[in-house]
């Protein structure tokens, strides 16, 4: 399949989550919480740094989370290509890490257990992809028509209120925030254009043109880049 040859990396992360689910199906949840989970036990304290965003045990989240990352994370992957793909997936990885550790490490005095079952990194691709093209209309639920910069804050929302203590869902936000600056960082021209990073001007989302290109050339790119941005052409 033409997504398997374009997106590895997603389609890798997918097959770690089914495969988890199933041997923790047929094992138990806690057999595979000990090998994948970040826990403040050897070896895991260290595995577990890169292994806990790779295992599902929820099929409800295995199943949500599966078609979305592939819905969003495979436009990434494509977008920026694999090399800074795999950058931004760890950069969530340590980002939700770090701050929700240090949280832990306050409010229990403790190194806290941690799996995603797949949840983190789908929705920091969606707040990537959201990050990315802020004024695309997105139909929530199939159905509900709205902008891609408030899907931002209902992913934040859900990170946070589908905790108890819900303060524990604010200070696992890390990946979010991190993928949210990550994105804004790679403003790319969309897959299928020229695929280069988009010169910063005062408008976020503005592309610069060359001031030595041709006036042929410059109608060119106007018109072919358009459709997706604003162009300043100063």
């Amino acid at each position: 399949m033409d997504i398997l040859r374009k997106s590895p990396i997603t389609m890798f992360i997918v097959a770690c989550w089914i495969i988890t689910f199933f041997v923790g199906y047929a094992t138990s949840a806690e057999t595979m919480e000990r090998i994948f989970a970040f826990y403040p036990v050897f070896p895991n304290y260290i595995t577990g740094i890169f292994t806990y965003n790779l295992a599902s045990l929820n099929i409800i989240y295995l199943l949500l989370s599966s078609i979305m990352l592939i819905m969003f994370g495979s436009v990434l992957e494509r977008t920026w290509g694999k090399k800074w793909y795999l950058i931004f997936l760890l950069a969530v990885s340590f980002g939700t890490l770090i701050l929700f550790q240090m949280y832990s490490l306050v409010a229990y005095r403790e190194i806290a257990l941690l799996v995603s079952d797949g949840w983190f990194f789908t929705n920091a691709a969606i707040v990537a992809w959201c990050a990315m093209n802020p004024e695309q209309d997105v139909s929530l639920w199939m159905v509900l028509p709205i902008k891609a910069k408030w899907i931002i804050l209902l992913s934040f929302a859900i990170q946070i209120f589908t905790h108890r203590p819900f303060i524990d869902g604010l200070f696992l936000t890390g990946g979010l925030i991190t993928a949210y600056f990550f994105a804004r960082a790679m403003r790319v021209v969309p897959y299928g254009h020229s695929g280069k990073r988009v010169e910063r001007s005062k408008s976020p989302y503005t592309i610069k043109l060359e001031n030595n290109v041709s006036e042929r050339e410059r109608k060119r790119r106007v018109k072919k880049l358009t459709k997706t941005f604003k162009i300043d052409d100063d």
